[in-house]
């Protein structure tokens, strides 16, 4: 039985429209979600803050030790990022 391209053409359609194939795919795995509540930790929020206070003090322009190590503590973390 010799085909025209264009029965061909036409057979390979009709068996493309009547495949299984896109029905067997496997179906993805539900990525699995783990929910971890962030609570705030009081003590290095009060750390950081009073660094932040005493850095602002130095800017205002106190210069006494504790401003003075605020001031250089907060321009390590600007340069560590």
């Amino acid at each position: 039985m010799d085909l025209t391209p264009a029965q061909e053409f036409l057979i390979n359609l009709e068996r493309e429209r009547y495949s299984a194939a896109w029905r067997d795919k496997p179906k993805p795995q539900p990525t699995q979600i783990i929910y971890v509540p962030a609570k705030p930790d009081a003590k290095k929020q009060r750390e950081r803050d009073r660094i932040m206070f005493n850095a602002g003090r130095f800017a205002a322009g106190d210069r006494d030790d504790e401003a003075t190590k605020a001031n250089n503590q907060v321009a390590k973390l600007i340069k560590k990022g």
